[in-house]
């Protein structure tokens, strides 16, 4: 019998929550906001990592003994590298992305359960305003 309430409560939660969507139509556009946000994120991210793993400071010295004609004064650019660092900030760069999309997911959860909870406990449905909903500006006012 546990399970069988446990059941109805579950289909009751998932029944007010269909009913919320209905009148909050802004709701569905979190999601898409949500994946852009971690989309910008995760572009930055890896522009961070390439950046890290292409610099260096340039050295210069000594080309290949058996081909000492083939460059100039037998002196050769290359770049050098600190390896253990790269890693370090591979790791740190890796470790902030997941924090900002913990940080990005969690306000999403914290909006969705706000204008539910208001919905929820909102006696007349049609007179609530959603907190996503942006004021019209009134563009003329500024001239």
């Amino acid at each position: 019998m546990k399970i069988f309430n446990k059941i109805n409560l579950a289909a009751e939660i998932i029944k007010h929550s269909e009913a919320s969507m209905e009148d909050l139509q802004e709701l569905r556009l979190i999601p898409l906001i949500t994946f852009v946000l971690s989309a910008i994120i995760a572009t930055f991210t890896v522009f961070l990592l390439v950046f890290v793993w292409s610099a260096g400071s340039e050295k210069e010295g000594p080309t290949n003994p058996d081909f000492p004609d083939l460059i100039d004064g037998n002196r050769v650019k290359y770049l050098e590298q600190n390896v253990p660092m790269m890693y370090v900030y591979s790791v740190f760069y890796i470790f902030m992305f997941l924090m900002w999309k913990g940080v990005i997911v969690s306000t999403t959860e914290m909006i969705f359960m706000q204008t539910i909870c208001t919905w929820y406990f909102t006696k007349r449905k049609a007179t609530l305003v959603v907190p996503l909903t942006f004021p019209k500006l009134n563009f003329s006012s500024f001239q």
